[in-house]
């Protein structure tokens, strides 16, 4: 099991109809597991979950406001 934190930045723009854009930064980790390991091989498969906090620091269509969410990512 590897835990590695992380800070994040993101920024989304929609220009059109129904435009909004918004601005989000915070903090998360990365708790990643590796399956089919051995001495001479490298692992093959791995799951990671990531948890993030954050904050929305700007909406052009709703009032800044606390965010979590979780991503769950599977690599085989």
């Amino acid at each position: 099991m590897v835990i590695s934190p992380f800070v994040y930045g993101i920024f989304r723009g929609n220009y059109g109809i129904g435009a909004n854009t918004s601005a989000e930064t915070g903090l998360g980790a990365s708790l990643r597991n590796f399956f089919y390991e051995d001495k001479y091989h490298a692992p093959q498969d791995a799951i990671e979950l990531l948890p993030r906090l954050g904050y929305t620091v700007y909406d052009s269509l709703a009032t800044p406001s606390v965010v979590f969410s979780i991503t769950l990512v599977a690599r085989f």
